[in-house]
């Protein structure tokens, strides 16, 4: 059966941070409404933390942290400069940790945690790991540039004019770098979250030229409710792949449908509303661009569906034909997402454990700098 009718939201009540984030975007239009130039003009607002304001992110519970994006998401796409605030980078450093603890768990074969649950990891590869870690290092850039203004210290692009240039060019357009990286990463990690789908984004074979319920009755083949079931499970999973192979634009809604944990599903049915407060502020941001993109939507019948404006802003990025800054930090998201989304609740105890004690022995991991869970978190 499809993946999404399992697991609960237990002890989790999302009010308090949808509180945080009304009054945080209401702040935000206050101050900064009629600031914006008509361009995407993004930048990256490096106040205090507002929907973690009381707590960090390892103290959030493995659904929580599924379903923290629905918030972060509102953050960018409804505050007047697509803001990103320091609970992305509080979210995005504490996956990099986990994600970094599995890595060196998966590859050097030190399994602690629930070997059933590690198993469900497996598809999870070391490759597509070492590049939605990378990714991750990119988008924390001008995050610990603050970090070190804050104790005094220059910021890195000036402090590699004279020992690395290329760090400085990093640094100056990381997020230039982060939204082309995180579209094809996405796709990569769908294509590994949901089970249908082999790595290049085909269909498996046993969902393709399936033995059809008509043609065995009319073999005088016996047809039980169970074979019933899971054919026609295989076939609706089967109608989201139109070509080939899975897309982003058909592995999102797969995904979204039929494999994610409750938690991811409800925060994904947020995201994936595209309202008219979201598309006005994406106008603004986009200009004569979105009036573009909006007539495409509209064509197709699907000018609500945020994954949709995703998939048609997807190429234009991929192909250098346009660049949005401001919609990198949601690629990023869904990346983390996925990642979550797939992780084991079995895990989250014994990483958190062997996190903490990595703070004692960074040079026990054996991993190049800029991979140990000590260089994602704490920020």
């Amino acid at each position: 059966m499809s993946e999404n009718n399992t697991g609960t939201m237990e002890n989790f009540d999302p009010d308090l941070f949808s509180e945080r984030v009304e009054a945080h975007i209401k702040e935000a239009q206050q101050e900064r409404n009629n600031t914006n130039n008509g361009s995407d003009s993004f930048r990256p607002y490096l106040r205090k933390r507002v929907i973690l304001s009381d707590r960090t992110a390892y103290m959030l519970s493995p659904d929580e942290l599924r379903y923290l994006p629905k918030f972060l998401c509102d953050v960018t796409l409804r505050t007047p400069d697509a803001e990103i605030n320091a609970d992305h980078f509080q979210y995005w450093s504490w996956t990099g940790c986990m994600m970094s603890i599995h890595n060196y768990i998966q590859v050097s074969g030190d399994n602690e945690s629930n070997n059933d649950a590690s198993y469900a990891m497996t598809r999870f590869d070391s490759d597509i790991l070492r590049d939605l870690s990378t990714l991750l290092q990119v988008s924390l850039m001008v995050k610990r540039a603050e970090s070190l203004i804050a104790q005094g210290m220059d910021i890195p692009a000036h402090l590699a004019k004279e020992c690395n240039p290329s760090y400085s060019a990093v640094f100056i357009d990381s997020f230039r770098i982060v939204i082309r990286m995180s579209t094809s990463i996405l796709e990569g990690l769908l294509r590994r979250r949901c089970n249908a789908l082999n790595k290049d984004g085909s269909l498996k074979r046993n969902f393709k030229n399936l033995t059809t319920i008509e043609r065995m009755e009319e073999a005088g083949q016996e047809v039980s409710d169970d074979l019933r079931e899971v054919v026609e499970e295989h076939k609706r999973i089967a109608s989201y792949v139109n070509g080939e192979r899975a897309y982003l634009w058909e592995a999102l809604p797969l995904w979204h449908n039929e494999y994610a944990k409750p938690a991811t599903k409800k925060a994904l049915d947020s995201i994936d509303n595209f309202t008219k407060e979201k598309k006005d502020n994406m106008r603004s941001l986009l200009g004569s661009y979105m009036t573009t993109i909006s007539k495409e939507l509209e064509k197709y019948n699907n000018e609500k569906s945020l994954f949709s404006f995703l998939n048609a802003v997807r190429n234009p990025t991929a192909h250098n034909e346009q660049i949005f800054h401001s919609l990198g930090s949601i690629f990023v998201n869904l990346c983390c997402m996925v990642f979550w989304d797939q992780f084991p609740d079995a895990f989250y105890e014994n990483h958190k454990k062997t996190f903490f004690k990595s703070l004692s022995e960074p040079g026990a991991w054996g991993l190049s700098p800029g991979f140990r869970p000590i260089d994602f978190y704490p920020l």
